[in-house]
């Protein structure tokens, strides 16, 4: 899941760099292909959706790994405490 956030979000910077953007408007204005300049404004969106929705869910599961760390510490605790 991190290697995931971390592609997506690694494309997205790299989409955002300025030389990026001024290919991508370079492309959309000499295009005479409404579609394809279409099409790569919806893949662009796309990928901003997915890296956000990426880093959302690993934000996500690092709070679920701190917690169940914590209850896993308490476990750990509790089985060395009882007498045998």
């Amino acid at each position: 899941m991190r290697a995931h956030a971390q592609v997506l979000g690694g494309l997205h910077e790299q989409m955002a760099l300025p030389a990026v953007q001024r290919v991508a408007a370079f492309v959309e204005s000499a295009s005479t292909d409404a579609a394809l300049v279409s099409a790569f404004r919806v893949q662009a969106g796309e990928l901003a959706k997915l890296a956000a929705e990426a880093r959302d869910n690993l934000k996500f599961l690092a709070t679920l790994e701190r917690h169940f760390q914590v209850r896993q510490t308490a476990w750990r605790i509790a089985l060395n405490a009882s007498p045998n």
